[in-house]
């Protein structure tokens, strides 16, 4: 692992629903990809729409299967004035039916060398603790960070899909950031009764670790994370979408509770002993989608690289990505 790119961007798309189960082929990411020429905006069979918004939305629909031949999208994240930040981001693409999502989101972690002590939190009772030595950019202003892809030929099953186009900085504010995003979407002639909406907003939870309310948070990079009994709450007045930007992948394990509206309560333990997962990490604990609401989630893990045969394993804190946004609809 750089000290920077933290996650290629591969994007698990298009999915195809076939008896409750969703699979998607995958995309791969391109710092060259191409722009196509197109003067039109929406009409029957082409889409080209942009946005300076953190989260833009390209809805389409139809009673019958949609047919795309070209699909491209370049973003572009910008910081506002000047800011002190460590730079640890995210960008990237949702796409979602209501019910199935699928995340493409790439970014980037803090800059550190391996084995440094980055972070250490501790709160017991009326005693707290912080030391935070993470790497900081000071004044730091403009272009820093984009994705972009191109793909061609592939289905939508009929109904309607919601591409959500996003990005964000852990230790900034959404208003700190200006994300720039332009889509082309080029419809086969075979498409019918075929419609298309956009829009704009919503609110974005990016949560790195240090962020939630824990008793005990440790972070060595790259070696040794553990968080103890951390906590996040959130209110939901649309729909909220959410997944783990990363999560323990070295040597541990990791708790999840998520308590939702209505009561209803997820869990997740999983054993985690290098590309072993028991259970796997599928489910409704590591991403999904709901709606409105308060949601609260608590998470505890200890993830670390092992002494012996691990020398291209690494340990990963918890970073999480949440948007409570207003899906278009159609009449």
């Amino acid at each position: 692992m750089s000290n920077k790119v933290f996650i290629a961007l591969s994007l698990f798309l298009f999915l195809l629903i076939s008896n409750g189960n969703a699979n998607s082929p995958f995309f791969i990411f391109s710092e060259n990809t191409p722009s196509p020429t197109m003067e039109k905006n929406i009409d029957e069979i082409h889409f080209y729409g942009q946005s300076n918004s953190s989260c833009y939305i390209v809805a389409v629909s139809s009673p019958y299967d949609i047919y795309i031949k070209d699909f491209h999208f370049k973003m572009r994240e910008y910081i506002k004035d000047t800011k002190d930040t460590t730079l640890s981001s995210f960008c990237g693409v949702i796409l979602t039916n209501g019910t199935y999502s699928s995340f493409g989101l790439g970014g980037q972690s803090e800059s550190n060398k391996i084995g440094n002590l980055r972070y250490v939190y501790f709160k017991f009772g009326r005693f707290n603790y912080t030391y935070d030595n993470r790497y900081i950019f000071h004044d730091f202003s403009g272009f820093f960070s984009g994705v972009g892809l191109w793909d061609h030929n592939h289905t939508l099953p009929a109904g309607t899909w919601y591409f959500i186009f996003t990005g964000g900085v852990f230790d900034l504010k959404q208003d700190d950031i200006i994300v720039e995003t332009k889509v082309w979407i080029n419809f086969s002639e075979n498409c019918k009764d075929l419609k298309i909406k956009t829009s704009e907003g919503g609110k974005i939870y990016a949560l790195w670790y240090g962020e939630f309310d824990a008793n005990l948070i440790i972070s060595k990079f790259g070696t040794f994370e553990m968080m103890v009994n951390g906590k996040a709450r959130f209110h939901v007045n649309d729909t909220f979408i959410y997944t783990f930007w990363s999560w323990p992948a070295a040597q541990g394990f990791w708790r999840i509770k998520w308590i939702k509206p209505n009561s209803e309560i997820d869990k997740l333990n999983m054993i985690i002993i290098r590309e072993y997962h028991f259970p796997d990490i599928g489910g409704s604990c590591i991403a999904g989608i709901g709606g409105s609401g308060d949601y609260e989630l608590i998470t505890s893990y200890l993830d670390y690289r092992p002494l012996l045969f691990g020398k291209h394993i690494y340990a990963y804190p918890v970073y999480f990505v949440g948007l409570d946004v207003k899906l278009p609809e159609f009449e």
